[in-house]
């Protein structure tokens, strides 16, 4: 939820991604399109609307490039992504951003965008059962797994630091 965050907590999250940080965006009911576009600045132009369209189509995710490193380790059990049932979703574009996933409707299901040296992953759908049943399949927690791990940059730590080296 965007609600409750005011204009000091907006500027810290718009650092932390111009600087390399990673945000994962669910652009549920309770978020302000305005608000991310704001954090993410003006090179996205990202733009998020939540509200109710009318449709209650049943929809599933389809991957346009599983390449990413988001879907990589999926292989050939890609598929299963695609039995994720979505009630309704948000429509979410973004001229600097990549689409890596549709809505099986066409609309744009998941979004790359870049924000200075991080970057952002825009699902365009809650994260919560409200508007999908994606918490209640098993590709749910591998899907936030890698999404974590390519928004974290995959760096490799050392298990063991001399005093001084610890990143």
């Amino acid at each position: 939820s965007t609600r409750g965050v005011e204009r000091p907590g907006r500027e810290l999250l718009a650092t932390y991604a111009r600087n390399g940080g990673g945000l994962l965006i669910a652009a549920g009911p309770e978020v302000d399109g305005e608000m991310v576009a704001d954090i993410l600045g003006g090179e996205t132009a990202l733009a998020i609307d939540t509200a109710d369209t009318g449709r209650s189509e049943r929809r599933a995710l389809a991957p346009a490039d599983v390449r990413h490193p988001v879907f990589q380790r999926f292989g050939a059990n890609i598929a299963t992504l695609g039995l994720v049932k979505f009630r309704q979703v948000a429509r979410v574009s973004g001229t600097g951003c990549q689409l890596l996933a549709r809505f099986t409707t066409g609309e744009g299901a998941l979004l790359d965008c870049p924000t200075g040296d991080g970057r952002a992953l825009v699902l365009a759908s809650d994260l919560n059962n409200r508007w999908n049943d994606f918490p209640l399949h098993a590709t749910f927690l591998p899907f936030l797994h890698e999404a974590m791990r390519y928004l974290a940059g995959a760096r490799t730590h050392a298990g063991e630091y001399y005093v001084g080296e610890a990143p």
